[in-house]
């Protein structure tokens, strides 16, 4: 009856509402103590060191006209890196594809602070209006939901706002606004381990017109590269960029290794050789595929079709980080904001079913100190975090995620 009760209460629209205000501006706090309240940190020499540095000196390098620089070996880029963050600036390496160079571009005409900055503030907003074309519920405590994503996301100044705007955008329209889903999905091949499956469901539903936009999208991209930067550039992000994040990937130790979420990665912090993690995880991969496999059969809504997608992309990609978790939130928050609309709270066992998402929500914050101490679970989440959001999805009404649905036209 307590359980009931407790169940009832919460799924109360204002009640989660009320609560996301006071909360929302708890954790805001408590966040800007942790990362700004100590006193031996200088702050602007801290976040010059974060991850946008590539973009910002990747910028820098366009507009000299170096550019060829990013795609030149990683002693070529590090010293491009020193001229222009300084000497004592730690190990950066160049990953990216030639067209992601269309997206960092302008950043370089300002200082360090200020192109941060407005790269958040960009990025954020593309991301958050892409979650809250999916809103159905209660905007405040989906917002709330998402902070953690957001907060890891900043700490870092990572591309994770960028990422998942377009992948949760692509999702999202892909029926309603097809030739604008495809023309995200295209501009999502700049990072394409998480765009994988992606191919997969798009045959499945046969969404032709996305399938041709997001490849009218990408080929354009990638002739415009090849024009104002040549073939080289191609040739050496193929040959060299790529073998060379191969090697990161199986040979960099320390705290990038708790910062990948997948099998791989928690074997990898657990001190496991790369080759054994390697082999631990391809099993859970390929029984992570047939799941998935199995979801597109069973399920005909096109919303729980898009969670299975992005919860098995993480289940299969060997390597994500942290920042990437922001497509990973979003659908868990929606789900669980699903969840309250539809009143499936009420439900026997409602509540408790809900429990793995708001942990997978919190993920983005959870998985580096869990790792750090001996306790990589991140996967293990992931997993019961995907059953209960295809079991909500299946428990509440047709109106869940609703620019997933022809009535609502992908309109906010």
């Amino acid at each position: 009856m307590l359980k009931a009760a407790l169940a009832r209460r919460l799924a109360r629209p204002r009640r989660l509402s009320a609560i996301a205000w006071l909360a929302l501006p708890l954790l805001l706090l408590i966040a800007a103590y942790v990362l700004y309240a100590n006193p031996s940190v200088d702050l602007e020499h801290r976040l010059e060191k974060m991850d946008f540095t590539n973009y910002w000196v990747g910028s820098k390098l366009i507009l000299g006209g170096r550019a060829m620089e990013l795609f030149s070996g990683q002693q070529t880029y590090f010293a491009a890196l020193r001229e222009f963050a300084g000497p004592d600036i730690g190990w950066h390496n160049w990953s990216y594809p030639p067209h992601y160079l269309f997206f960092i571009m302008p950043f370089g005409l300002f200082g360090y602070l200020p192109a941060a900055a407005v790269f958040l503030a960009l990025t954020l907003c593309i991301y958050l209006h892409a979650v809250l074309l999916s809103a159905g519920g209660s905007r405040m405590l989906l917002l709330l939901l998402l902070l953690p994503a957001i907060l890891g996301n900043v700490v870092f100044i990572q591309n994770g706002f960028l990422i998942s705007g377009l992948f949760v955008y692509g999702l999202t329209l892909r029926q309603s606004r097809p030739v604008l889903a495809g023309i995200a999905l295209g501009m999502l091949t700049i990072k394409p381990q998480l765009g994988f499956l992606l191919p997969v469901l798009l045959i499945f539903e046969r969404r032709w017109a996305v399938i041709l936009s997001a490849t009218a999208t990408a080929s354009m991209m990638i002739g415009l590269a090849t024009l104002i930067w040549g073939p080289q550039a191609w040739v050496g992000y193929f040959t060299v960029n790529l073998p060379y994040q191969g090697d990161v990937m199986l040979h960099l130790t320390g705290i990038f290794t708790h910062m990948m979420p997948s099998v791989y990665g928690s074997l990898r912090a657990l001190s496991v050789a790369p080759d054994t993690a390697l082999l631990a995880h391809l099993p859970v991969a390929l029984l992570s595929f047939v799941a998935y496999l199995i979801c597109l059969r069973r399920t005909d809504g096109l919303q729980a079709r898009a969670t299975a997608t992005v919860f098995a992309t993480f289940m299969i990609s060997p390597y994500s980080l942290i920042y990437d978790f922001c497509a990973l939130a979003a659908v868990a928050a929606l789900a669980v904001v699903s969840a309250v609309e539809t009143g499936a709270l009420n439900r026997r066992n409602g509540l408790l079913g809900l429990v793995p998402l708001f942990i997978v929500c919190l993920l983005p914050l959870l998985t580096l100190p869990l790792a750090l101490a001996g306790l990589p679970v991140s996967p293990v989440i992931i997993a019961f975090g995907w059953f209960a959001a295809m079991r909500s999805t299946q428990t509440g009404n047709s109106r869940q995620f609703p620019p997933y649905t022809a009535e609502n036209n992908g309109t906010v």
